[in-house]
């Protein structure tokens, strides 16, 4: 398994557990969920890989308004933030 996403999922297994099992309340589907995330890891391409590492350094990446979908994002997230 790719070191990368073996760093990233240690950094936010807990949180991401915690997430799944307030929702679920299923620690097998979790380990399946995991599971489903390595194999999507290691089939992504170079390309992806390579914007996941930009977007991971710009933790803000998803608010620049050179994309419209990334400003649709935004305010969809900003709003969402508001709500909670």
């Amino acid at each position: 398994m790719s070191e990368i996403f073996q760093k990233r999922l240690e950094r936010h297994r807990d949180e991401m557990r915690w997430l799944y099992m307030e929702l679920y309340d299923n620690g097998d589907m979790y380990g399946e969920l995991e599971q489903r995330c390595r194999e999507f890891y290691r089939e992504r391409g170079k390309d992806l890989k390579a914007l996941d590492h930009r977007r991971e350094r710009d933790t803000n990446w998803y608010k620049q308004n050179d994309n419209p979908q990334n400003a649709a994002e935004a305010k969809i997230a900003e709003r969402m933030a508001q709500l909670w």
